[in-house]
């Protein structure tokens, strides 16, 4: 029986280009991941995309706002 964990984080980030959403999650185990096809092809040879990028910086203002809040 295998235990099922939810995402961290996650959202969607609209493309630039086309408009269209993808599903951007931050896992527990740390990895990113993103529904869009530059991870899915590997273009920047990372295993990331620009949605991972700006999810990533929203999730990290976020956590300093909370911070600075408390």
């Amino acid at each position: 029986n295998r235990a099922v964990l939810a995402d961290v984080f996650a959202g969607y980030v609209a493309s630039s280009r086309s408009g269209r959403e993808y599903r951007v999650a931050l896992r527990p185990d740390g990895t990113w991941t993103c529904e869009c096809p530059a991870v899915s092809y590997g273009s920047r040879g990372d295993g990331e995309c620009k949605h991972i990028d700006l999810a990533r910086s929203e999730r990290e203002r976020r956590m300093t706002l909370a911070y600075l809040l408390c």
